[in-house]
């Protein structure tokens, strides 16, 4: 799925991603140049509610900011109502979290920004399937995940659409994890997310009737998938 940190698909959970990378210039003001081993992942909102800032125009924001080279702030991905696109390597470091350049925030995580120009309860979705995906491809536990007020050494409180006020903005936070994403890392809920040596057997199913649904309605777990894939090898559903 990823190679040389860049994302190989051309679309997730049916989102189609679009790989911009920010090409570098001057100083590494947004290309750090330094490399990266991900260990989690920083989830922001944009803060920018202006109907054409979705996630082309803050690519090219970014792209501004290099060519400039004054200000030190990038991020590896924003998602939108309608793509994903990737901005900076995801084995590169990124200015992003608030806690300086040699804070693990930065140092160690990828951040995701959610746009907030249009449908942001579409956006928000499209994250959550992204995280799923990282998480499942990273091997992240749930506490790999944080928000950028977890870091951020000004409080700064985001993503301020999920937590909501500073004076109770962990326990938004936690119950975004075990509502949001640790809801969805335990099932498989659509074809996208099915992994691909599964993907031939539940089609199959699908395609006979054993399995009903598809969008978000599938709701199968890892477990389930190997054994209908080991019964699917033993001639079970020809």
């Amino acid at each position: 799925m990823i190679k040389d940190g860049l994302i190989q698909p051309e679309k997730i959970d049916g989102i189609p991603i679009k790989v911009s990378i920010i090409q570098p210039r001057g100083i590494p003001n947004v290309r750090t140049m330094k490399p990266m081993t991900p260990k989690g992942i920083t989830v922001h909102n944009t803060g920018n509610t202006s109907p054409a800032a979705g996630a082309l125009a803050h690519g090219q924001y970014l792209q501004k900011l290099e060519d400039k080279s004054e200000e030190y702030k990038s991020w590896h991905i924003t998602v939108s109502h309608d793509r994903i696109v990737q901005h900076l390597p995801l084995t590169e470091q990124g200015y992003h979290a608030g806690d300086g350049k040699n804070g693990y925030g930065n140092m160690h995580t990828i951040g995701i920004e959610i746009a907030e120009n249009k449908n942001y309860e579409t956006a928000e979705k499209n994250t959550i399937k992204l995280i799923v995906t990282l998480m499942r491809y990273y091997g992240f536990e749930a506490s790999a995940l944080k928000p950028h007020r977890y870091y951020s050494h000004a409080e700064k409180l985001c993503p301020r659409r999920i937590l909501l006020s500073e004076e109770n903005w962990q326990e938004k936070w936690e119950g975004f994890l075990r509502q949001r994403i640790l809801s969805n890392t335990s099932h498989y809920n659509s074809m996208g997310s099915v992994p691909d040596w599964g993907k031939k057997t539940i089609e199959k199913l699908i395609a006979k009737g054993y399995l009903m649904g598809d969008g978000d309605t599938l709701g199968l777990t890892l477990d389930m998938i190997r054994t209908f894939v080991i019964h699917d090898r033993a001639g079970l559903y020809d």
